[in-house]
Order: C-alpha cells, then sequence, then structure tokens
C-alpha cells in the first residue's frame, strides 16, 4: 500500500456551518444526498435485516455527509490541533482500522492497551458527533498519548486549519480504494447512482 502526504487545500479555506442540521432548532432538513434527489434513509435495506436504519445524508459544500458529521462542525472547525498529532485521513473501508492499528503498535506498542483500550478510543474519528452519547473531538481532546492519533473520513477541504498551521503530519492510504468500495457495496441494496454522485 502506499501512501501520500496532503498538501493543504488553496483558498480561504471558510465554509459555513451546514443549515437545518445540528441548527437550534433540531431540524436535519431534506436529508437529500445528492443532486440527483436520492435520499439516504431507506434505501439501504438495513431495515429489514433488523438494524436501524442508515442517518439521511445531505449535500454539503459539494460532499454527501450525514448529521453525525457536521452537527458539531463549528467545534470540529475550531479544533486545535499540536505539532505532533498524526492525522490518519482515509476513505470510507480504505483500511482506517488498519492503518490504526499498525500506527498505535508502532509508537506505543504496549500489548495491554490493544488489549484493554478499544481502538475507537485510542484512534477516536474526530468528526463523529452523536449528542449525549461522544463527541469524537471531545475524545481527541482528551487523550493522554503524545503523539495524539487522530483518523477522519473528511476530504482535505474540510480538515481543520490548525493541522495545517501546526505543521502536522497528515496521510492518507490510496491504493486500495476501488476494491474497499466494490467490497463494501455488494452488502448495500441500492444503485450505485445512490453510492457515487453523477453529474
Amino acid at each position: 500500500m502506499g501512501h501520500r502526504e496532503l498538501e493543504p487545500p488553496t483558498g480561504n479555506g471558510e465554509l459555513e456551518p451546514p443549515m437545518g442540521h445540528g441548527a437550534a432548532d433540531g431540524s436535519r432538513g431534506t436529508g437529500v444526498s445528492s443532486a440527483n434527489g436520492t435520499r439516504g434513509a431507506g434505501v439501504t435495506g438495513r431495515e429489514d435485516q433488523g438494524s436501524p436504519p442508515r442517518p439521511e445524508l445531505f449535500d454539503f459544500h459539494g460532499v454527501s455527509m450525514t448529521h453525525y458529521f457536521t452537527d458539531n462542525w463549528e467545534n470540529i472547525q475550531n479544533f486545535q490541533a499540536r505539532p505532533d498529532d498524526i492525522l490518519i485521513a482515509t476513505y470510507p473501508k480504505a483500511g482506517t482500522t488498519w492503518v490504526s492499528y499498525i500506527l498505535d503498535l508502532l509508537y506505543f506498542g504496549e500489548t495491554e492497551r490493544q488489549k484493554d483500550v478499544p481502538i475507537y478510543n485510542r484512534v477516536p474519528f474526530l468528526e463523529i458527533f452523536v449528542p449525549s452519547v461522544f463527541s469524537g473531538k471531545d475524545m481527541v481532546d482528551n487523550l493522554a498519548t503524545s503523539p495524539r492519533l487522530i483518523k477522519t473520513h473528511f476530504p482535505v477541504q474540510f480538515i481543520p486549519k490548525s493541522f495545517w498551521e501546526q505543521n502536522c503530519r497528515v496521510s492518507t492510504e490510496v491504493d486500495e480504494i476501488p476494491s474497499s468500495t466494490t467490497h463494501m457495496t455488494v452488502v448495500v441494496a441500492g444503485s450505485l447512482p445512490f453510492l457515487v454522485d453523477s453529474d
């Protein structure tokens, strides 16, 4: 597998918080995932399998997102990275957990830590936010390790500015995306246009 260093995005990088998603009124918006009007909830078939429905997707600055990634938007954008932070930036199903385990072993190598602390606590997702349950940002802020290992599925333009300002190490795995995406979609009911935004 190859990896590459990400470069900071060009432009001022200012993005507005999502409208109607996590707003004070509690509204979530339409749930439209793309320009073709498909909806995130109810199309995966997960309800028939006894699983909870997937959260609705909506267009957020050209990227399909769920409210679990945007309800805490301002706190994420104001996140203060440290110079030794390591950000694992991957597409979903592209080896995120594997890379998290490997980096945790390389940096900390404690077998007891591996057994006693789940990987999602050792290497939390920065953007995840489930009200009254947990916040990835809070989990990262409470990490006692140095460096802090942090993972994200955000595209480069959504990564908080402080990662670039602090010159943090930001790496992404790109080799297995087509294969991983194909394997993931085998278990998802629906059509490929639902999964991939098309023009």
